[in-house]
């Protein structure tokens, strides 16, 4: 029977802010759309680094040094991968969370109780779609961690080059998303046991609804990578979906545009968006439902040092089955628009 996590604790604190004065939302509100910019100008920092060391060196401006020498000292010290912050989860990340959950509206359902899931063996998240970012991961992620995980988030090479967001992704527990650093995750114990992977990953960002708004694009036809690590190192899958995490934005960006090409060339995403009030690359997120759901878990034989290509095929349309299933089970619970809605892989060269 699937969980609506109704018992746990963060729940019944969002419950009882929810329920109460609504201006009692305002810090949490607040904390969503701090944590919420910077997530989605994160990429920009690259792009303001010429700007900021103009104006530290001709016009010496304080904040503009400042900035740089932060920028300059974080890129200096090492990171260490994968590393939890509990201080960080418990003074930003949770009060954040509540705002978002609170704003949207968000929920989460588990298929599967958090508290089923085995500490001897290990899981990776799968989660749909990717969207701006992967707006629905500290909802789950806040329910895992209750059951004493420390989840973590498998994020793409070149965002830990990027100074300071590689700072705030390091106590956010995220590794990189190589195949090495990976199959390394999935062999951790408890309490890290538990990997999220975006499967879609920048080529999803670019997918939103079929033409006819009646099918929900999203990248996993083509990408089996996930199930030949899960084939090699024995973990099981969860399958994951976000509804609702392609109605916050509207998208200008789409496929086929030039900031896909771009992307694609550069290998990092390049994205225009408009936001609740049409404003370019805007922090005001529409205010849609979402709901989080995980479903219950992929199982995969022992371990394989070589799986063959017959038994990836297999597992993947296990997986794409999950998926649909996933959608289909749950899309009627955002309304009747959603009831009409069905799941659609690419079908396009999905490489980026």
């Amino acid at each position: 029977m699937p969980s609506d996590q109704k018992s746990s604790e963060f729940h019944q604190r969002l419950l009882s802010i929810r329920n109460g004065s609504k201006i009692w939302w305002t810090p949490y509100l607040c904390a969503f759309l701090v944590l919420h910019t910077f997530f989605i100008y994160a990429n920009f920092i690259p792009m303001l680094s010429p700007i900021l060391l103009y104006f530290a060196i001709v016009h010496k401006s304080i904040i503009a040094i400042i900035a740089v020498i932060l920028c300059v000292v974080d890129l200096l010290m090492p990171l260490k991968l994968p590393y939890y912050s509990h201080t960080f989860h418990e003074w930003i990340i949770t009060p954040a969370l509540i705002g978002k959950m609170l704003y949207f509206p968000m929920d989460v359902v588990f298929e599967v109780d958090p508290s089923k899931l085995s500490k001897e063996k290990n899981y990776m998240v799968c989660i749909h779609p990717h969207s701006l970012y992967g707006i629905g991961y500290e909802a789950y992620a806040q329910y895992l961690i209750e059951q004493g995980f420390e989840p973590l988030l498998a994020g793409a090479d070149v965002v830990f080059q990027i100074p300071l967001v590689r700072r705030l992704l390091q106590v956010h527990g995220a590794t990189r998303v190589t195949k090495t650093e990976i199959k390394r995750s999935l062999a951790r114990k408890f309490p890290q046991n538990i990997v999220t992977l975006a499967v879609g990953g920048i080529a999803e960002m670019f997918c939103e609804e079929t033409p006819d708004g009646k099918g929900e694009i999203i990248v996993a036809k083509r990408r089996k990578g996930h199930i030949k690590l899960a084939l090699e190192t024995g973990a099981s899958i969860l399958p994951c979906y976000t509804f609702g995490a392609n109605q916050f934005i509207t998208r200008i960006s789409k496929r086929g545009s030039i900031f896909e090409k771009v992307s694609r060339k550069i290998r990092a995403s390049i994205f225009l968006w408009l936001d609740a009030f049409y404003i370019p690359f805007g922090f005001i997120p529409k205010q849609v439902p979402m709901l989080v759901v995980v479903g219950a878990p992929i199982e995969f034989p022992d371990k394989m040092d070589t799986p063959s290509q017959r038994q990836i095929d297999e597992y993947h349309e296990k997986y794409l089955t999950s998926m649909t299933a996933l959608f289909d089970k749950y899309k009627s619970r955002l309304g009747p628009k959603w009831s009409a809605k069905n799941l659609v892989f690419e079908d396009f060269d999905s490489k980026i």
